[in-house]
């Protein structure tokens, strides 16, 4: 027993220092030979040269050498205190454990160095300092670099291959912290395949001037984030290079400190699970970014931005999914677009740009083929003001105003739209410099160019256009539901089936359209709807007034305007080339008056009716009209002023001018008992200056009475069935 006991300890005591061999024994390099020669076993402190479980020290200031071609291996190795380490070209260096650099300690690969699977990678600390010229290489590191403090150099080319952890770890410093600076120079080339948490977490400064390619991370705890690049809020990313972020369980970047990408700088970030960059900090864009997402996540978007975001001249920002990533941009925060940055969208599912923040425009923002027809191009809850250019094409809608102001003082194009250009429940101003083209082309049209409905309680956020719009081939192409919508510039509608539709929600909020300005209707395609539609209003208001800067143009039209409310006109109206009536007016439970005031004129050419009081044969009309000013009618192929059914009538205190047939069961002439309501002047002029005109008037039915004295002195009354003065 004492004799196997014996045998035991002996074994034991081998079996611990084969241990110790094995799992990393220190061999200290002296340089005894004062050759620097790593392959020398004179020049090491166990007179070997270090094989894979030896941990590898340098005595404090040498230069160690792993010269041209040789090959080397070690489980770790230290460098500290001016220790320097130099992998020389074609060289090939294996670590099976981790390379620490710290206390001014330095290495530099010039060769091949490579690390084996379940290796710790680098840790640099405390002033140390790598540059890289050829090659490394990490199979399935625990972590690529773990980076506390000092300085890394790449310019050639690093593969961190399915790390467990991060890919490069620069978590917030406790010592000298932002003083670490990673340096991707202009032939350098990172890549990271396969991270669990973070491709690069990063605290600190990274300067890239060539290329990173970080793809495929993964989330290892579930409540851990899987960004491919998180600048944490002491971190700072210029970049100058090409950095591309493809496929990761969260965001693809992710910043909370500083975010910098200078014009040869491009961002490329695809795949990712939730948003494709997340800005929370400081973001300054002068050169390409360009995201592809296509994974659906609640409120997911290429962009989310809640903090300060530069978009610098000359800049592209290029948002395009599927229909499953909701928005393009999200944001929370003022920011700008400056002249000559270019904001490209397509394809989202839901919204493209929502804004709770404020954005404004100076450069051109293009947004097209939104995959669901409910959403919008730009939805803003925060003012949006737009200097420069936004184009929207082949998608549902347009700009939806929800809350705040639109402010418009440059250009805005959608073409081909489905469902609406402009949906405003809240302000929007198109300035003088402002322009909305709407256009459909291959025989489609928009439902509507513009819909407006005021939703606040007392009407306090108009519509204002004082520069021009221009809508061609709509269903409708203003409709106003509520609130009020004034006009004092240009406004063209083209190739309608409805022009301007007022109507309203309710009888307390009513809709107004004031046009102090040019409104031109042309071109009307159905001929059976209105080209200009008044609901019911408030009895005692003209719902719809034309000041005395205004004109209204009807040109090649069907119908005309349908008033079942009021309107007042100061200013000019004019129809031209009309196939049925002008004015349609009926209301069939309240009176509204339609009211042609001193200094107005309505201007009427080749039209069957100008003015026809109601159309349904049961009820009875009870809106009327009023002509203090000028009404002028030429070329009317059918009698002029008609009703079917219509207690109200024409009442004529002005001038009425031109070729007509007047039927009197409507517009009562009576000049001697009843001033007030009578056909007034009658101008036979030749007021388009042709020579010799002849021009004719009929009145039909009885005009009135009129009171004469007979030859015994006794006062009779007769009917009037005509009264012609000239002038």
């Amino acid at each position: 027993m004492k004799k196997n006991g014996v045998f035991s300890l002996i074994f034991l005591i081998v079996f611990l220092l084969t241990k110790n061999d094995t799992y990393g024994q220190v061999n200290l390099f002296t340089n005894a030979e004062n050759t620097e020669d790593w392959n020398d076993a004179l020049n090491w402190s166990l007179g070997v040269v270090p094989t894979s479980a030896h941990d590898v020290t340098v005595t404090s200031g040498v230069t160690l050498k792993l010269k041209t071609g040789d090959i080397g291996v070690a489980h770790s190795i230290t460098l500290s205190g001016g220790d320097t380490l130099i992998v020389q070209d074609s060289a090939f260096l294996t670590i099976y454990d981790q390379i620490t650099i710290l206390n001014s300690g330095f290495f530099s690969n010039r060769g091949m160095t490579t690390f084996s699977a379940g290796s710790n990678g680098f840790h640099i600390l405390e002033g140390g300092s790598l540059t890289n010229q050829d090659t490394i290489i990490m199979n399935q590191p625990q972590r690529g670099f773990d980076f506390d403090g000092g300085t890394i150099t790449n310019n050639g080319l690093i593969n961190i291959n399915n790390p467990f952890h991060e890919g490069i770890l620069m978590y917030q410093a406790s010592v000298s912290p932002n003083q670490r600076k990673f340096n991707n120079n202009i032939n350098g080339i990172i890549n990271i395949t396969g991270p669990n948490g973070y491709g690069i977490y990063l605290a600190d400064t990274l300067n890239n001037n060539g290329t990173i390619f970080i793809q495929t991370v993964l989330r290892d705890i579930p409540t851990v984030e899987a960004n491919s690049i998180y600048i944490q809020i002491t971190g700072k990313l210029f970049n100058h290079g090409e950095i591309t972020l493809q496929s990761s369980d969260d965001d693809g970047l992710k910043n909370d400190g500083i975010l910098k990408n200078f014009s040869n700088g491009s961002f490329v970030i695809t795949g990712f699970d939730k948003d494709g960059l997340v800005n929370n900090f400081s973001m300054e864009n002068f050169g390409d970014v360009l995201i592809v997402g296509s994974d659906y996540y609640p409120l997911n978007a290429g962009l989310k931005n809640s903090n300060t975001l530069l978009l610098r001249g000359g800049s592209l920002l290029e948002i395009s999914g599927t229909n499953l990533m909701e928005y393009g941009i999200y944001n929370t925060y003022p920011f700008t677009i400056d002249t000559n940055a270019n904001v490209f969208i397509r394809r989202t599912g839901n919204d493209a740009i929502f804004d709770m923040g404020s954005i404004t425009n100076h450069g051109s923002i293009e947004i097209t083929e939104l995959q669901d027809t409910l959403s919008y191009g730009i939805v803003n809850i925060y003012p949006f003001n737009n200097y420069g250019n936004i184009i929207m094409s082949d998608m549902g809608s347009g700009v939806r105003v929800e809350a705040g102001v639109f402010n418009n003082y440059g250009i805005m194009t959608f073409t081909n739209l489905i469902s609406k250009a402009i949906f405003a429940t809240s302000a929007f101003n198109n300035f003088e410099n402002g322009f909305i083209n709407v256009i459909n082309t291959g025989g489609n049209r928009i439902y509507s160019g513009i819909i407006f409905v005021d939703i606040s309680n007392f009407q306090t956020y108009p519509f204002n256009n004082y520069g021009n719009i221009n809508i061609d081939s709509s269903h409708v192409g203003i409709d106003v539901r509520q609130g009020i919508f004034l006009n004092t510039g240009n406004i063209v509608i083209d190739h309608y089936r409805q022009a301007l539709d007022l109507g309203f929600i309710n009888n307390t909020q009513i809709p107004y359209f004031y046009n102090d300005g040019n409104l031109f209707i042309r071109n009307h395609e159905e001929p059976l709807t209105m080209s200009l539609k008044v609901d019911d209003g408030d009895t005692f208001t003209q719902n719809f007034q034309n000041t005395e800067n205004g004109r209204i143009e009807f040109l090649n039209i069907h119908r005309g305007m349908e008033l079942k409310s009021g309107l007042i006109n100061y200013g000019d109206i004019s129809f031209e080339n009309v196939t049925q009536w002008c004015f349609l007016l009926e209301n069939y439970s309240e009176s509204h008056s339609i009211t042609n005031q001193f200094g107005g004129e309505i201007d009427i050419v080749n039209a069957p009716i100008a003015v026809q009081f109601g159309y349904a044969g049961n009820s009875t009309n009870l809106n009327y009209f009023v002509n203090y000013g000028v009404f002028k009618m030429k070329m009317m192929t059918d009698t002029a002023i008609i009703g079917i059914n219509s207690s109200s009538t024409f009442e004529n205190y002005g001038t009425i001018m031109g070729d007509a047939i007047i039927d009197c069961e409507f517009a009562n002439v009576n000049s001697f008992y009843r001033p007030g309501q009578n056909i007034g002047k009658l101008h036979f002029l030749n007021y388009i200056g042709t020579q010799n005109a002849t021009f004719f008037i009929q009145i039909k039915g009885l005009a009135g009475w009129e009171m004469l004295m007979d030859t015994m002195g006794l006062l009779r009354i007769r009917p009037l069935t005509c009264l012609i003065r000239w002038m």
